[in-house]
């Protein structure tokens, strides 16, 4: 009798619908970024590459109102976001975003291979100084991780506030966060509130290359704002064909002087679908790092950030 060979299991059948690329790929290349592998320790990154990337309406707006979860992209643009995803090291929202919207924070992109691989899905960083986010585990973003469709996620969160969850937290949330890497997430702790330098050099030191900062409007706010802008290598904007109307929540900038907070150099407007696609560089408001700031150096001798 012939013996029969052993049937090799079955892999997760992916639960996440695919976005296909309706544009040319090429049209946002240059302002992505583009990874080398570091030669030394001292050729490794200061700061990772920051796309500063989100949607909104023609009256500035990304949502209608605080904790609302808003659609604007359009499919075209959706699918933009995916693609942008799979081409960083990490997504980063804020704590704002993961509670309202319970994201995913992994790539639905596909092309002739197949939906992207979980080796090349983007490590999603929730941060949340303040502490408010409560991780449980049945989050969209631990679901997809024992799926094996995105990786665990990191959580950047206050170390005084996690001493006080530790302390008077219930029990469930206790137990998950003692769990930390047995439940798929990293617990890193911050000394600073929303210090993006701190942040961005935390992000570095863990190997990440790239960061697309997707929200919310606090934290785009924030590094809109004169002294965080040289953190800011690229931003992408989908603009949607659509009024959400007054009292929805606006990104814009805390004003430092009389002439504009922000603007927009080496600017393309791409149409895609219905919306229209707005990607540039940020012309600096205040001194301190260039542009280039993620291609800094831990070199003695290159330029220092200035303390935030």
């Amino acid at each position: 009798m012939e013996e029969k060979s052993q049937k090799a299991p079955e892999p997760v059948k992916a639960s996440i619908q695919p976005l296909y690329a309706s544009f040319d790929l090429k049209l946002l290349e240059p302002y992505l970024p583009h990874h080398s592998t570091p030669t030394s320790a001292r050729s490794q990154p200061l700061f990772p590459h920051v796309t500063l990337t989100y949607a909104q309406s023609m009256d500035g707006q990304i949502s209608l109102s605080q904790g609302t979860q808003t659609i604007l992209s359009g499919p075209e643009t959706k699918a933009m976001t995916h693609y942008l995803r799979t081409r960083h090291d990490a997504i980063l929202v804020g704590a704002g975003t993961a509670i309202a919207d319970n994201p995913g924070l992994n790539s639905r992109f596909a092309d002739e291979n197949g939906i992207t691989s979980l080796e090349k899905q983007p490590r999603p960083v929730i941060l949340d100084a303040s502490a408010l986010w409560m991780p449980r585990g049945d989050e969209k973003v631990f679901e997809l991780g024992r799926k094996g469709e995105g990786k665990g996620p990191w959580w950047l969160v206050g170390s005084k506030e996690l001493r006080d969850i530790k302390a008077d937290g219930d029990d469930h949330t206790i137990k998950f966060i003692s769990q930390g890497g047995s439940a798929g997430m990293q617990v890193i702790t911050l000394k600073g509130h929303k210090d993006w330098q701190e942040i961005l050099q935390i992000l570095a030191r863990e190997g990440i290359r790239s960061v697309m900062i997707e929200g919310g409007a606090s934290v785009i706010n924030s590094l809109l704002e004169a002294d965080n802008q040289k953190f800011v290598s690229s931003i992408v904007v989908t603009i949607a064909p659509t009024y959400l109307g007054t009292g929805g929540v606006v990104v814009s900038p805390r004003r430092t002087g009389e002439t504009n907070e922000a603007r927009l150099k080496d600017v393309k407007w791409v149409p895609m679908g219905q919306d229209i696609v707005v990607a540039g560089r940020l012309e600096h408001k205040s001194l301190g790092l260039r542009s280039d700031c993620a291609e800094g150096t831990n070199d003695k001798n290159s330029h220092q950030q200035k303390p935030l």
